[in-house]
């Protein structure tokens, strides 16, 4: 969504976010850029406006390819609409979140009053499924999984070795293992156990300056127990 109209007014609160979107403030901190190497091995630091034209280029590298952005939320969405599976609005205006990397597109972006503003979409719809485009919010400096994410961390193959497989959908395959750092309550896996991903759809992401990982609960196929 193109925000350019809005240029010149000073005030947010007279802004009417339309269905589905959200209306954020940038937060500038360590997630403002992410540190790649180059061809030659030197390290190249790329910024918020040049993070978003590498990732729509055709070429992605795998360091930045789901970089994520810390915001504060200025307005929750009207409505969500009905996608293809229900999800619920876990934001409210003043939460701080940690959002997909569409907020650095800068022709969704507005400076008023100093800060940047941006407009983003709070679902997307993924393959069968629909997701949030806000994966974490810092409550009282705690991180609360957003929707149906789950924080995660890379399991070492050696830890596998005596442990066994509990399917959660027996039409899909193991591939990857991850340990749950952080979910939301009533899911089917708890905190600390270790689950079975698809492949190439953990998020690689930054939270003050340390790298996590997120992932959907559809992309979880199962977990083992030892």
């Amino acid at each position: 969504m193109d925000l350019s109209v809005l240029q010149g007014i000073t005030d947010v609160s007279g802004i009417v976010v339309p269905r589905d979107m959200v209306l954020v403030r940038a937060i500038n901190d360590e997630s403002d850029g992410w540190v790649i190497k180059d061809g030659d091995g030197n390290e190249v630091k790329l910024m918020k406006d040049m993070l978003y034209s590498v990732m729509t280029a055709d070429y992605i590298p795998d360091e930045i390819r789901n970089i994520c952005f810390k915001c504060q939320i200025v307005q929750v969405p009207r409505r969500v609409s009905e996608g293809r599976t229900p999800i619920s609005v876990d934001i409210e205006a003043g939460d701080i979140c940690y959002v997909h990397h569409s907020m650095c597109d800068p022709d969704n972006r507005v400076e008023i009053g100093g800060d940047y503003y941006y407009m983003l979409p709070y679902k997307v719809d993924y393959n069968l499924f629909s997701v949030t485009n806000f994966y974490l919010k810092l409550c009282n400096d705690r991180l609360e999984a957003i929707d149906r994410w789950l924080l995660v961390e890379p399991i070492e193959e050696e830890y596998l070795k005596s442990s066994s497989i509990v399917l959660l959908d027996t039409k899909k395959k193991s591939d990857k293992y991850y340990r749950v750092k952080l979910v939301k309550p009533n899911e089917d896996v708890q905190v600390g156990e270790v689950i079975i991903t698809k492949p190439n759809c953990v998020k690689k992401i930054s939270i003050n300056g340390k790298i996590e990982y997120m992932v959907y609960m559809e992309h979880v196929y199962g977990k083992r127990i030892v």
